[in-house]
């Protein structure tokens, strides 16, 4: 009686060579999560700053503000409500409601590229020498695959690690401000974010088809009957 295979157990680590190139993707995913989230605690301190109370042994309660924003479930309805807050607290002071609304609009229009970074799959592709990560084609979202590949998703990723970076620390300024609205507290010089360019001009790349490809135009040949006498034929 032949003897039934050996089980073999399943692995709890990968290889070496797909570990490295596990890590260095998830480092990379891991900086934007990080930036995403200290961009929304700030936020969540600029809607508390507007709620506060003053409390008679003369502190400051946060705790309105607070309570509200975290019992909001989603990024997007939590910036609503602090746009409502920001447009009627900070009625007096147009400058600073221009830049607190602007901060809320960028940190929207980089919402779907984090999403990206959280619900696309990748997948391993490459020899054990040269292994990388790449957007899953068969199981990701098409507009989302359709981006990341356009743009390249390493080169939108890194430039969004920055673009949330530099949202977090104007934010910073802002919910210092928002505290004393009266003082005019100056706001640093808003820099242009990279990651929406890159896509834009991603996008203009695939829709551009390139000269080469183009297939050239075939001259019409004039018919038998309509063909002009050449010069010196004496016709």
């Amino acid at each position: 009686m032949a003897k039934a295979p050996k089980r073999l157990p399943p692995k709890r680590r990968d290889s070496p060579h797909v570990a490295r190139a596990i890590r260095r993707h998830a480092v990379l995913l891991g900086e934007i999560t990080y930036h995403w989230n200290a961009l929304h605690s700030n936020l969540q301190m600029i809607l508390a700053a507007l709620l506060g109370e003053a409390q008679s042994d003369g502190s400051y309660s946060l705790t309105l503000g607070l309570g509200i924003w975290q019992a909001l479930k989603s990024d997007d309805a939590q910036r609503s409500v602090l746009r409502v807050a920001i447009q009627s607290k900070l009625a007096a002071n147009k400058r600073l409601v221009e830049s607190a609304l602007w901060l809320i609009d960028q940190t929207g229009r980089l919402a779907a590229y984090r999403n990206d970074v959280t619900h696309v799959p990748f997948t391993l592709v490459g020899t054990a020498e040269k292994i990388a990560f790449v957007p899953d084609r068969l199981f990701s979202d098409k507009n989302r695959l359709a981006r990341l590949t356009s743009t390249g998703h390493t080169a939108l990723f890194r430039a969004l690690r920055g673009d949330l970076t530099q949202l977090g620390n104007y934010a910073t300024f802002i919910w210092i401000a928002a505290l004393t609205p009266s003082a005019l507290i100056p706001l640093p010089r808003r820099l242009r974010l990279q990651s929406p360019r890159l896509v834009e001009r991603g996008q203009q790349k695939s829709q551009t088809r390139p000269q080469s490809l183009a297939k050239p135009k075939r001259q019409r040949r004039a018919s038998p009957g309509k063909r002009k006498p050449r010069k010196g034929s004496g016709a």
